[in-house]
């Protein structure tokens, strides 16, 4: 969509909205200060269940956004190794009013700015939404301060992400557990290695070759009671449909009878958990088989029952006596240790095993933020000002922040609302090296800013600026995908002095909830006029 505008702030008001197409290894200091950063609201109906926490929740973080970008790229991080992620109230915290989360990178890309990571949530509530922020910019910290064990809780026996080559020096599937489960590549290469649900995953195609991971058997392995064992998977045309296929079993019999779990397909019609030889529960096949999408298949072994679930929803359940025979058998994604060419046929992702039985909140929460982490995330609003004023507004007297906080105070008071050269949502503050987005100005000494501090600040001195001095800026450098990157963008006008330059706005992205948009400045309103083409 393409105008051409000159405004007058003598002349008209007017508002227009524009919409466009379509614990760490490498702790950074308490008080370090980044340079940018982004609020993270997990909204509470997409948490299964009505009220309580999901304790030690991992969940996903999948953003491509600019911003994400090298410094040398164009972006705010610093180097990968600055992003950091942070909780600054007591709920969340599961105790302490704040807390640095652990977190793992499965992929980061500087120059495209793609984001896949995991954070570990100390308490998810199911009744309120979830605020976190992630914090980056910080040139300072040179070593990864990522935590992969840490993320996944002691109940986690094994995480493959399958984003590994194949191809690559063995063992290339890494266990992101604090357990020696890696695994190795059989048979697999690297055309193997293919865009999958989260990130990378694996294919086998329907041929006689026998394609899968192998992980060698550990204690931490066998599971002798509880158990959940899940996996993202689809389905490929498979010309002999009534043989078996895994998705992931620890199974070899004779002897001695080391069968403790097994999940897949066991026909052309079933999906089957198995547990201790031959105790299980089934699922319609169909219910994977018929769209060559991605679904996620759970089996949970909790006592009593046997469950299976596809897509966060329980298919069915089935009597269990509440144990299994466990033994040395090792664990094979994509086949089973016990039977040959039983390999799946399709692709494989995210294979995760627990030997405990998450609750049914816990899976439809994983499968609601795997599947999709937006909607599981809300969009987040940037407001950036914009006004032709390219000098400071206001940096006389000092300001302060404390560390998780929102709320910055001034010694001396603020340009007045209404007046020309204003201060409101969308400018700019800089102080102690932290960059800050104004969202309400409270009181004359008083302003709530977008995204919470990642150090305490106490009387420094800062300057508050115009985000961009033209229309066209602010559109230039906010456009983009706003559908990876989760973003409602919304520039606020000054009456500075008269926008005289066209604006264009393209290349982006965006759909009802995430789009650009323009307004105005509470007693900011101006007069001019608008003209030229419209259209997509």
């Amino acid at each position: 969509m393409t105008f051409s505008t000159e405004v007058s702030w003598q002349r008209l008001s007017c508002l227009l909205l524009l919409v466009g197409a379509s614990g760490l290894a490498f702790a950074p200091a308490a008080d370090a200060a980044f340079s940018a950063g982004r609020k993270m609201t997990i909204d509470a109906t997409q948490v299964g269940g009505a009220s309580g926490v999901l304790p030690d929740f991992p969940v996903l973080v999948s953003l491509t956004d600019n911003e994400l970008k090298t410094t040398a790229n164009g972006g705010k991080v610093a180097n990968g190794f600055d992003i950091i992620f942070r909780a600054y109230d007591i709920a969340t915290c599961g105790g302490p009013s704040s807390c640095t989360l652990d977190h793992q990178i499965e992929t980061y890309s500087g120059t495209g700015g793609t984001l896949v990571a995991w954070v570990r949530i100390p308490s998810l509530s199911k009744g309120s939404d979830t605020v976190f922020y992630m914090h980056y910019g910080d040139s300072s910290i040179v070593a990864p301060t990522e935590n992969p064990t840490g993320v996944w809780d002691s109940n986690f026996k094994g995480v493959w992400h399958l984003k590994e080559d194949p191809a690559s020096a063995a063992p290339q599937f890494v266990d992101s557990t604090s357990n020696p489960n890696d695994g190795t590549a059989v048979m697999l290469t690297s055309v193997d290695q293919v865009p999958g649900k989260i990130d990378g995953s694996l294919k086998s195609d329907d041929d006689p070759t026998d394609r899968y991971v192998n992980v060698p058997n550990d204690p931490s392995l066998q599971l002798p009671n509880d158990m959940t064992v899940s996996g993202w998977a689809r389905t490929f045309p498979d010309t002999d449909p009534t043989q078996a296929r895994l998705i992931v079993a620890k199974w070899k019999f004779p002897p001695p009878p080391w069968q403790n779990y097994w999940l897949g397909k066991l026909n052309d019609t079933d999906l089957r958990f198995f547990v201790d030889g031959g105790q299980n529960v089934s699922a319609p096949l169909s219910l994977i088989n018929v769209d060559g999408l991605w679904h996620h298949v759970v089996g949970v072994a909790d006592g009593t029952l046997l469950r299976i679930y596809v897509d966060g929803i329980e298919r069915n359940t089935a009597p269990y006596t509440g144990s299994s025979q466990t033994g040395d058998s090792v664990l094979q994604i994509g086949s089973n240790p016990d039977s040959t060419f039983q390999n799946w046929v399709g692709g494989i992702d995210e294979v995760q095993v627990a030997n405990t039985a998450r609750p049914a909140d816990w899976i439809l929460t994983s499968y609601n933020n795997q599947n999709s982490p937006f909607p599981f995330y809300k969009p987040t609003p940037n407001f950036r000002s914009i006004g032709t004023n390219g000098a400071n507004l206001a940096d006389t007297g000092t300001a302060s922040v404390t560390i998780g906080s929102t709320t910055v105070t001034f010694t001396n008071p603020l340009p007045a609302p209404g007046s020309v050269g204003a201060v409101g949502p969308g400018d700019k503050l800089v102080m102690g090296g932290e960059t800050f987005y104004i969202l309400t100005r409270d009181s004359d000494t008083q302003v709530t800013v977008q995204t919470a501090a990642s150090a305490t600040f106490t009387s420094v001195p800062y300057a508050i600026t115009r985000a961009y001095n033209t229309l066209q800026a602010w559109e230039t450098d906010r456009q983009g995908d706003l559908l990876l990157a989760n973003r409602l963008e919304v520039g606020v006008a000054y009456k500075d002095g008269a926008f005289t330059a066209g604006l264009t706005i393209d290349g982006s992205t965006t759909d009802s909830r995430r789009f650009m948009r323009l307004s105005v400045a509470e007693g900011q309103r101006h007069n001019g006029t608008a003209a030229g083409p419209r259209g997509g």
